[in-house]
């Protein structure tokens, strides 16, 4: 009755083992189900922010539009838009040219091709001026 008793203890000790290696394992395949939900719940959350900042910055862009769109249904918004994109006068109006006191006048050089051409020939092979 010993000899069956100590071999019951030895096979419930096996059992155990393998018990408990299959709860593991178990234990491993539910956890790795669990992170991956909890990744892909993390993705969707951040692709979530991002598609809304994009609907935020596209929101704008269409007011802005719109906004454009209503300017141009106007005669004056149809005429700032020509102007500012083509640099055009209407008829009888002039150009204010606003200059700079502190800048220097360049002249304009009177002298002709030829001489133009000389000197600029003359300045090539002349000695250079060492400062």
């Amino acid at each position: 009755m010993k000899e069956f008793q100590e071999r019951t203890k030895v096979k419930r000790k096996k059992r155990s083992k393998i018990l408990l290696l299959f709860m593991f394992l178990i234990f491993i395949f539910l956890t790795r189900g669990a992170f991956s939900a909890y990744t892909k719940e993390r993705d969707s959350r951040v692709e979530v922010g991002r598609a809304l900042k994009e609907k935020d910055i596209l929101d704008k862009r269409y007011q802005i539009i719109s906004e454009q769109s209503d300017s141009l249904k106007s005669d004056i918004g149809i005429e700032s838009e020509i102007r500012n994109k083509f640099d055009v006068a209407k008829e009888g109006e002039g150009v204010i040219v606003i200059v700079d006191k502190d800048m220097p006048i360049i002249e304009e050089d009177n002298r002709g091709v030829l001489k133009r051409f000389w000197d600029s020939v003359r300045g090539v092979f002349s000695p250079s001026q060492k400062e």
